[in-house]
């Protein structure tokens, strides 16, 4: 994800993304958000739902078999960890059906290999760019 993008997230939700860009020996969110920018969105979704539950962290938030793949700490108690969890999963489930790239309407294919949720027109342009290597 852009940078900028990932820098707003920060700003707004300090204490759940307090690990982002610390040492890599300790944290995955040393390297950021490993996802599109078509994600965004859904991330902010997400955080506006679960970010300020108390004792929340996120550990690490990437594309994983062309769907968004979120890992966590805490929280404590067990009727936040559910409603994190189903957030979580409500997030990863509208992934699947929304394009990494640019966030339009998307499906889950696989491009040699490489299982990608891309709408029409980013599989077509990725597609032409593979053709062209």
């Amino acid at each position: 994800m852009d940078e900028k993008l990932e820098k707003k997230l920060v700003e707004q939700y300090p204490d759940a993304l307090s690990e982002y860009g610390g040492d890599a020996r300790y944290t995955c969110m040393a390297w950021g958000f490993e996802c599109g920018n078509g994600w965004h969105k859904i991330i902010e979704e997400l955080c506006e739902k679960i970010a300020n539950i108390p004792g929340f962290k996120f550990a690490q938030v990437k594309e994983k078999f062309g769907t968004l793949t979120i890992y966590y700490d805490g929280p404590e108690n067990e009727d936040d960890r559910a409603k994190v969890r189903l957030a979580i999963d409500e997030a990863e489930i509208k992934s699947s059906k929304t394009c990494e790239n640019c966030g339009e309407p998307g499906e889950n294919t696989n491009i040699n290999g490489w299982l990608r949720t891309e709408c029409k027109m980013c599989k077509t342009l990725n597609e032409i760019r593979l053709e062209n290597r």
